[in-house]
């Protein structure tokens, strides 16, 4: 599942910014790692030295170091300290980037705040889903729990309903071998791959809470004999897959 994560906190705070994102298919993470750029360039030289120059694979590598040192960090609470230090740009900078982030996505900050108080009056947090998790929690807990909570619901969710569906048909392509964080992994036979595969990811894109109709979910599908020896093979949204309408819903 691609930036499963983001749309989830899209689905929870109804930050009119993210959402709009999230329904044009962009990428926050890519938008926030050409600021930092823009804003501090000597950022992106060590992944150009290790890419020997190429900007295309360096920006790449960048991009993950935003995904993981920034924006999920600003998304789960750190502080504009902590996300400067992460990314190795200088604090002034970082904090003039931290501010403008919460500018952008000021529902996102109003959710926080949520959160944060009923964790302080009742001592849990909650997903999506309903699920709760009990104090105690360290701060940025307090926010990734639900978020990271609903994220893994959607996954299994998904496990479920596409076991059954194998059950159903008596086909084990469309069973579930591995779950590892976002991802699914599933033996599919040469014969028709990427039609199995759409059809397992319409299963994955559309799940059966209501609270996710209104956002783009998407699955980034790879192929291959092995983790190792991966080819991409499509990016499916649930704003273009048909709602499956057979098997178990």
């Amino acid at each position: 599942l691609k930036q499963i994560e983001v749309c989830v906190v899209g689905m929870a705070s109804g930050d009119d910014n993210l959402r709009r994102i999230i329904r044009a298919h962009g990428d926050v993470h890519t938008i926030w790692g050409e600021r930092i750029i823009a804003r501090y360039a000597p950022v992106l030289e060590p992944y150009l030295k290790d890419t020997d120059g190429d900007h295309k694979a360096a920006f790449k590598l960048f991009r993950d170091s935003v995904k993981n040192g920034w924006t999920f960090p600003c998304l789960y609470g750190s502080v504009a300290e902590s996300v400067s230090e992460n990314m190795k740009i200088p604090e002034r900078i970082g904090t003039e980037l931290w501010n403008e982030f919460w500018d952008e996505y000021p529902g996102v900050k109003a959710w926080q705040d949520k959160v944060r108080k009923i964790y302080r009056t009742k001592g849990y947090v909650e997903c999506l889903t309903g699920r709760r998790r009990h104090e105690p929690l360290e701060s940025t807990k307090i926010i990734n729990s639900p978020i990271q909570g609903t994220a893994s619901d959607i996954v299994v969710d998904a496990m479920v309903r596409l076991s059954d569906l194998s059950v159903e048909r008596d086909d084990t392509r469309y069973h579930p071998r591995i779950n590892v964080h976002d991802e699914l992994e599933f033996y599919i036979p040469n014969e028709r791959p990427l039609e199995t595969i759409k059809e397992i990811a319409a299963y994955i894109v559309h799940p059966s809470y209501d609270f996710a109709s209104d956002i783009p979910i998407s699955v980034a599908a790879s192929h291959g004999p092995n983790w190792y020896d991966l080819a991409d093979c499509g990016l499916f949204y649930s704003d273009e897959l048909p709602k499956p309408q057979a098997g178990v819903n």
